[in-house]
C-alpha cells in the first residue's frame, strides 16, 4: 500500500510547480507522516485553502469551511485518483470559478457555503454552526481567489 503523504506530496509537488508564480506553503512532515499544503489569500477578497493530508484522510479547507475527507467521498477511487481529483478541486478553488460565501451574526460567523462548477453543473456545499445567537444582526461577505485565470472563461 502507498504512503498517502507521501503519494500526496508529490503529486501535488507536480501540479504546484505547473505554477511557479502561485505562492505556497508545506508543513514539516507530522510523527506520522502527515502533511499540510497552505496556499495563501491574495487579499481580503480571497480566502485560504488548506489541505491536511494524514496517513489515513485527505481533507480540504476552504477558509474555516470543510467538507468530507476525501477518502469517503470517492471509495472505490484508487489513492492517486483521490489524489488528483483533490488537487483538480483545489484548482477551481483557485479562481473565479468558485466563491465562498460566509455569513454572519453579531459579527461571528456561523455558516460557510462553498459555491463551484464539478465540470458538468453548479454546486454548492454549506456548513455551519448549531450554535449561534439566531436573534443578533446578521451580514455576509463573498470571496473569491484571483491565483489563477478561470476555467470556465466568466
Amino acid at each position: 500500500m502507498s504512503n498517502l503523504p507521501e503519494l500526496f506530496f508529490r503529486l501535488a509537488s507536480e501540479q504546484l510547480a505547473r505554477y511557479p508564480a502561485l505562492h505556497h506553503e508545506w508543513s514539516p512532515p507530522g510523527r506520522d507522516g502527515s502533511r499540510r499544503l497552505a496556499i495563501l489569500k491574495l487579499d481580503e477578497s480571497g480566502f485560504d485553502i488548506r489541505i491536511e493530508c494524514k496517513p489515513s484522510s485527505l481533507a480540504l479547507y476552504a477558509g474555516d469551511w470543510h467538507g468530507t475527507s476525501w477518502s469517503r467521498l470517492k471509495p472505490s477511487a484508487s489513492i492517486e485518483e483521490q489524489c488528483m481529483q483533490c488537487l483538480g478541486f483545489t484548482r477551481a478553488l483557485l479562481c473565479s470559478d468558485s466563491r465562498l460565501v460566509v455569513e454572519f451574526a453579531a459579527n461571528r460567523p456561523f455558516r460557510w457555503t462553498l459555491f463551484y462548477h464539478d465540470g458538468e453543473e453548479q454546486r454548492r456545499d454549506e456548513m455551519g454552526l448549531l450554535f449561534f445567537n439566531y436573534f443578533a444582526r446578521r451580514h455576509c461577505s463573498t470571496h473569491q481567489n484571483k491565483h489563477l485565470p478561470p476555467r470556465l472563461g466568466g
